[in-house]
């Protein structure tokens, strides 16, 4: 995979739990951290293909260790984390897995990073931004 057909494979979705996918592989960058996200009905055999290791063998995602497999799809992933890591070379990022539903990381990881959902009764990005301007606007 060529660098300039990178961008073309990387899509920005709103920090929004609904954009999330649960057949989907998704990668948030915070800029200190890559977290890989499975989604609970993402076939074995492709987590198996990009990460080399089954899930049913291995239940603690927090010890693995992402490395290039010796297959086309962990070469393309390995690929775009080099990328996304030369693209910001004051700091290299760490990489975390987390699965759908492994509480209590999933929360800690990915959800706390969702700013655009409204969390506890709490309000959401979106509607603190209107509130802010309706108070400028006043």
């Amino acid at each position: 995979m060529e660098p300039n057909k990178i961008d073309g494979w990387l899509k920005r979705l709103p920090l929004t739990f609904q954009c999330l996918d649960t057949g989907g592989l998704y990668l948030l960058d915070d800029g200190f951290t890559f977290l890989v996200w499975l989604g609970r009905m993402l076939p074995p055999e492709l987590v198996n293909n990009i990460l080399g290791v089954s899930l049913a063998n291995f239940p603690d995602l927090s010890k693995i260790l992402l490395r290039e497999c010796d297959n086309e799809l962990s070469r393309n992933f390995m690929k775009i984390l080099r990328y996304l890591r030369e693209k910001d070379p004051s700091y290299h990022q760490l990489s975390l897995v987390v699965r759908q539903g492994e509480q209590p990381r999933e929360g800690y990881l990915l959800l706390s990073n969702l700013v655009e959902d409204q969390m506890a009764g709490t309000s959401s990005y979106v509607d603190w931004i209107q509130q802010i301007h309706r108070q400028t606007q006043s």
